[in-house]
C-alpha cells in the first residue's frame, strides 16, 4: 500500500517489458526497465468502486464454490434440479423432435406441379411488386387501377358535355 506522496521504484524484466526486440533506439534488445513514480493523489470514488467490484467478485466466488460442493454431496444435482445426464437426454429428444418435425414440412411442401406453379407465379408477382417499390413506382392494386381508369373516363364525358 502507498500513501499520497510517496514514491516507489517498479522494476520490469525484458521478458515482461520489450523483449529480445527492445525499442531501439531509446530502449535497447533484452533491456530491463526501472521505473520511479510518485503517488500524487488518490481518487476515493475510484478506490471505493474497485473494493466493492473486488467483494461481489469474491461473494460470487464463494457462491459458486457452495453450489458446487452441494452437487457433489447430491450426487451431482441439487434438489429441484435435473440431474446432468436427464437434461442431457431430454436436449437430445428436443432436437430429435425438431428435425422429424422439420422433415415432415419439406415432405408436404413437395405437392403436385400445379400447386407448384401458382406459388411461383405469386413468388413472381411479389418479386415484382417489391422491385417497382424499390425503384420509387408506386404499387397500385387491382382496385386502385380500376379506380382512376374509372375517374379518368368521368372526367372525359365531362368534358364532352361541356362543348
Amino acid at each position: 500500500d502507498m500513501e499520497e506522496g510517496e514514491e516507489a521504484i517498479l522494476k520490469v524484466s525484458s521478458d515482461l517489458a520489450y523483449g529480445t526486440s527492445g525499442r531501439p533506439p531509446a530502449i535497447p534488445p533484452n533491456a530491463d526497465l526501472e521505473f520511479t513514480v510518485e503517488l500524487l493523489a488518490i481518487n476515493e470514488s475510484m478506490v471505493a468502486a474497485a473494493m466493492r467490484v473486488k467483494r461481489e467478485k469474491i461473494a460470487l466466488e464463494q457462491e459458486e464454490q457452495m453450489i458446487r460442493q452441494a452437487r457433489i454431496d447430491h450426487g451431482g444435482s441439487l434438489p429441484g434440479e435435473e440431474h446432468p445426464q436427464q437434461a442431457d437426454r431430454k436436449r437430445k429428444d428436443r432436437d430429435t423432435d425438431a428435425q422429424a418435425s422439420s422433415s415432415r414440412s419439406i415432405s408436404r411442401g413437395s405437392g403436385s406441379s400445379a400447386s407448384s406453379s401458382s406459388s411461383d407465379s405469386s413468388r413472381k408477382k411479389k418479386r415484382k411488386r417489391s422491385k417497382n417499390m424499390k425503384s420509387g413506382q408506386k404499387d397500385k392494386s387491382r382496385k386502385e387501377r380500376k379506380k382512376s381508369s374509372s375517374s379518368r373516363k368521368k372526367h372525359k364525358k365531362h368534358k364532352k358535355s361541356r362543348k
